[in-house]
């Protein structure tokens, strides 16, 4: 605490690295925001509290300043994850248990709509079979694998249903296996990248760390995911990995078991689409994971970590990121609420089908005053690749 001109004031410590006037990230606003009156003019600025800052922006900026010092504390960020945007700051403890609250209800129906759409699509190339119809299957099943990913990301945090149980055993079976996942090995290193998002400990952060990159560098990677090189890599690896079943080594065997159920479930899932509709049609569902849903994947990824603020910063608003979506663009970027990403790093405990609610709370209170919100995921792809 300082006094200035018989004005209260308080030092706030400031980033060096951003090139504004006079110094610190604090002196973007300019006529209460000045160097540190007291402290180092590098890394500290003094704030004027005469009435002129508003009470949200005072919350950010002392955000902000916690933040910084405690990324600082290296033994500290080691021990504990901190998240600078705090609750008590914008939500009641009525609205956190309002927010954090499960609903069988929306998670069965959301759960429904996403399956129901998935057929839906194959009945319709089994019902008018040609050209159009099978690419537009293959464009439209890669959402919908993504919104069975998204499922699978609920399940893992134990947000989606009510009961435990529940998430485990349709989370595994029904959304996680057919899209050649294991529910657990997920969940464990989903938390990971919860506990050091914003660290260079984010287990994540090789996939959106480079960003943005040249156009040259993208093209090469949508080639890459849309001709099937990325998702026969994937593919590859789980018909390998599963092979261990046969090992005589127990502890490869076990490693193996998560491999084969995804195989399983497969084979029973072709067999329930042969029965439904045409034999092949199960081919649609694998050409589709291996091609336009690695893409989708990709661009998802980029949506929500890349090329923010800064990656390396506790606070979710500057490493995370939220994407309004165009209604279509629901289809097939933004399954089941998946593009409010930021809220669900704010609060991983808000099931999806709250997170859109919690995000217009969180900007009516004026908590992205200073956050940029990008709408539509062209808008994304225009920053993020340069």
């Amino acid at each position: 605490m300082a006094s200035v001109k018989l004005d209260p004031a308080y030092e706030l410590s400031a980033s060096p690295n951003v090139p504004v006037k006079p110094t610190g990230s604090l002196a973007r606003l300019p006529f209460w925001a000045r160097c540190g009156y007291h402290l180092n003019k590098r890394h500290w600025n003094t704030v004027v509290l005469d009435g002129d800052v508003p009470q949200g922006e005072i919350k950010r900026m002392i955000d902000r300043s916690y933040g910084l010092v405690v990324k600082s504390l290296k033994i500290v960020r080691e021990k504990h994850c901190y998240y600078v945007m705090e609750r008590k700051h914008y939500l009641s403890s009525d609205e956190v248990r309002y927010f954090t609250s499960k609903s069988n209800v929306l998670a069965w129906r959301t759960f429904v709509v996403t399956w129901a759409i998935l057929l839906a699509v194959f009945w319709m190339v089994d019902s008018w079979t040609n050209p159009f119809t099978v690419l537009l299957a293959i464009v439209l099943l890669a959402g919908r694998q993504l919104g069975l990913a998204v499922i699978t990301h609920e399940c893992g945090h134990n947000t989606f249903f009510e009961s435990r149980a529940l998430n485990s055993t349709l989370g595994q079976f029904l959304a996680a296996n057919v899209v050649f996942s294991d529910l657990h090995a997920y969940a464990r290193g989903h938390t990971r990248h919860h506990k050091h998002a914003g660290t260079h400990d984010d287990p994540d952060l090789p996939n959106y760390q480079a960003y943005p990159v040249p156009r040259d560098s993208f093209r090469r990677k949508v080639i890459r995911d849309l001709t099937g090189q990325t998702g026969y890599k994937l593919l590859r690896f789980v018909l390998r990995s599963a092979g261990g079943i046969f090992s005589s080594d127990p502890g490869k065997r076990q490693t193996a078991r998560p491999f084969v159920q995804q195989i399983l479930v497969n084979m029973v899932f072709a067999v329930c689409l042969g029965w439904l509709f045409s034999p092949w049609i199960y081919l649609l569902w694998l050409v589709t994971f291996v091609t336009t849903h690695m893409l989708i994947v990709r661009i998802r990824q980029v949506a929500e970590h890349a090329a923010v603020p800064d990656p390396l910063d506790l606070d979710p608003r500057k490493n995370t990121r939220t994407t309004i979506p165009a209604w279509w663009e629901r289809l097939f970027f933004a399954p089941n609420y998946v593009n409010y990403h930021l809220e669900h790093h704010f609060m991983a405990g808000v099931p999806c089908y709250r997170l859109k609610e919690l995000h217009e709370l969180l900007q009516q209170r004026g908590a992205y005053t200073h956050t940029p919100i990008f709408h539509g995921y062209r808008e994304v792809l225009l920053h993020a690749v340069a």
